[in-house]
């Protein structure tokens, strides 16, 4: 069955875990009524079923896994980050997105099965970063803590962050009008404002501008 949970971001995480397990309860008694029929009820049911990607919640186990299984993505809890990534894609999946979660006696086993004509290999392990990130507070921090208190960004977007912004940028002091008119003088025809009615090159804005001056 399809599965739909909203929530309020002051919710505690033992609120909204109570939460999904209830709604999860309840959903029991119709796991085996089917998407064909869950689609056939009304528009909205239909619109709930043409979803693209699934998380699939395995029993727990404790064994290693083997090296030959048909894992997409492997992220394993280190000591300072998730970063130990295996990483394949496919073309041919059903589903644009698969995330799969085992438990195990280490923590958590997250394999992502993913389509790489929509997403990218870059995209996709920062995708699995953050979503380990959140489990792993979620699985950490207090009952009480608040959903808006989580912190959504990994360890890796905070090095890249770092590493991009290393190079400060020299400060420049002008107008906005001073760059324009540079602009104009650089390239006079190239789009500068677009409507559905009609677009200005820089030159036609820069001849309007100066005579309403």
């Amino acid at each position: 069955v399809t599965f739909r949970r909203q929530f309020q971001d002051d919710w505690s995480m033992a609120q909204l875990l109570k939460d999904i397990q209830t709604q999860s309860t309840e959903m029991l008694p119709f796991e085996h009524t089917g998407l064909q029929n869950i689609k056939s009820l009304d528009p909205s049911t239909k619109r709930a079923c043409e979803f693209h990607t699934i998380l699939l919640i395995q029993a727990p186990t404790d064994s290693k896994g083997s090296d030959n299984d048909n894992n997409n993505h492997k992220v394993h809890k280190s000591s300072d980050d998730f970063e130990t990534i295996e990483l394949e894609s496919s073309k041919y999946y059903p589903h644009a997105l698969v995330f799969e979660c085992t438990p195990n006696s280490k923590g958590v086993t997250i394999n992502a099965m993913f389509d790489s004509s929509l997403i990218n290999s870059q995209q996709m392990r920062r995708m699995v970063l953050h979503f380990a990130n959140i489990l792993h507070q979620v699985a950490t921090n207090v009952p009480d803590t608040e959903i808006k208190d989580l912190d959504f960004m990994s360890s890796a977007d905070q090095r890249d962050l770092e590493i991009w912004n290393s190079s400060i940028p020299a400060e420049e002091r002008f107008c906005i009008h001073e760059k324009f008119h540079e602009l104009v003088q650089v390239q006079p025809n190239f789009q500068c404002a677009y409507s559905t009615e009609r677009g200005l090159t820089y030159q036609e804005l820069d001849q309007l501008s100066a005579s309403l001056a």
